[in-house]
């Protein structure tokens, strides 16, 4: 089973807005780090532990596991529309970004994200949040084999 934080931490040069990458259990968690983050980085991803998927023990062990990430992007001015407009714009290309080096490293067995299902990638929009974040979640399954 694939951990989404990791696997994006070790990716993050890759991603050349990404500073820094941050491990959340929920929603509550997530506004309360976006509130008191010090050093404000213009461009925020945040992963989301996994916890729900579903089994499929009839055809054969198959583990679906639902993948959450969030990319949040720090408005100088919530008031001002063009420039909340133009963070969520940032934060959704830059969601795009991590869906694609997920559909790099998923094509062969063995890879670190194989079994990736890019045939429905849910999104939607969140903000303001924190400290004037704007930006998108971003989730989609995992399928992989597993034994008892």
């Amino acid at each position: 089973m694939v951990d989404l934080y990791d696997y994006l931490d070790e990716r993050k040069d890759l991603m050349e807005d990404v500073k820094a990458i941050y491990r959340v259990s929920g929603i509550m968690q997530l506004e309360e780090m976006l509130s008191n983050i010090r050093d404000n980085p213009k461009v925020c991803l945040l992963v989301e532990e996994n916890a729900d998927g579903t089994l499929n023990l009839k055809d054969r062990k198959l583990r679906s596991g639902y993948h959450v990430f969030y990319v949040f992007v720090k408005a100088s001015s919530i008031v001002n529309s063009a420039e909340r407009v133009s963070c969520k714009k940032t934060a959704f290309a830059q969601g795009l970004q991590v869906i694609n080096l997920l559909r790099n490293d998923a094509g062969d067995y063995g890879d670190p994200a194989y079994g990736l299902d890019d045939s429905r990638i849910d999104y939607g929009g969140i903000g303001p949040i924190g400290n004037g974040y704007f930006g998108y979640s971003f989730g989609f399954m995992i399928h992989d084999a597993f034994t008892n």
